[in-house]
């Protein structure tokens, strides 16, 4: 079960709706991806400088203690064959795509949760 392709455009107003689903309901606040913003969006967040460098930084620290605790003995007894250099690449790998993952998913969700947040345009607080 996937998201739907949706993309809140900036300016969005009225009972303009997202193209995808092709009702008229009044979007959400303008200018933040939606949690159902599709694979290009989570992608534009994805390679946001800060995500990727706090995936890194995941991946390293997490992968050198997985590829410890797995490989040690192999590496000092020199048996390391060509498949275990290959499992020792995805041992990094894995955590960089699930801090990611995290990063993008809290990303979505602070941005829905703020504009949820925000008085709607026109309204007064009282």
């Amino acid at each position: 079960m996937g998201f739907p392709l949706t993309w809140v455009w900036p300016g969005a107003r009225g009972d303009e709706c997202c193209r995808t689903h092709g009702e008229k309901r009044k979007p959400p606040a303008t200018g933040y991806l939606s949690m159902d913003a599709g694979f290009r969006g989570w992608l534009r967040i994805a390679m946001r400088p800060d995500v990727r460098r706090r995936s890194l930084k995941v991946a390293l620290l997490v992968g050198i203690i997985l590829a410890a605790i797995n490989y040690t003995d192999r590496l000092l007894a020199g048996t390391m064959a060509a498949s275990d250099y290959f499992k020792m690449a995805l041992t990094f790998l894995v955590p960089f795509a699930v801090s990611t993952h995290a990063s993008v998913s809290a990303i979505l969700r602070s941005g829905q949760e703020s504009a949820a947040a925000r008085p709607e345009a026109g309204s007064v607080e009282e």
